[in-house]
């Protein structure tokens, strides 16, 4: 729940800095907050929640 929300983050941050709304810069540091919160998330969830789909999907797309 809580990552898919950075995901979107990420996403609009991308096509912000498309479209000139904000700085390349601001749209790396969004960026690198909302990976590092997603990271957060995900090992809080593989700690406590190692049968949650996220989480399986998520080891998955590593390959894992």
């Amino acid at each position: 729940q809580q990552a898919s929300r950075y995901d979107l983050a990420i996403a609009a941050a991308t096509c912000l800095s498309a479209t000139g709304v904000i700085s390349p810069d601001d749209a790396q540091r969004l960026t690198g907050h909302c990976h590092a919160a997603i990271e957060q998330c995900l090992a809080h969830a593989r700690e406590h929640h190692t049968d949650h789909p996220m989480v399986t999907t998520w080891q998955w797309q590593q390959g894992q």
